[in-house]
């Protein structure tokens, strides 16, 4: 992706502040960069939440997950049905 065409892009959905903090994150750090930021980000919700509280979103996720496929399963075969 080119320079700044991620700021573009969020201009039109986001407030200054906003894309500011997400241009800076895509357009001037480097990747590893980022990936530093993200497990430091990772490490700290992991101290914050405690190692429960990792398992316990974790696992939440995961059933948000299963829920979202087998209505997205259940829908396609319901299209498929229509489509016969």
């Amino acid at each position: 992706m080119p320079k700044n065409k991620h700021i573009r892009n969020t201009k039109k959905y986001f407030r200054e502040p906003v894309y500011n903090i997400a241009g800076l994150f895509t357009d001037y750090l480097p990747t590893p960069i980022r990936w530093i930021i993200g497990l430091l980000l990772a490490g700290l919700i992991i101290v914050l939440a405690g190692f429960w509280g990792l398992v316990k979103f974790i696992l939440g996720a995961f059933w948000i997950a299963a829920i979202f496929l087998i209505v997205a399963l259940i829908y396609h075969i319901i299209k498929d049905k229509k489509k016969k």
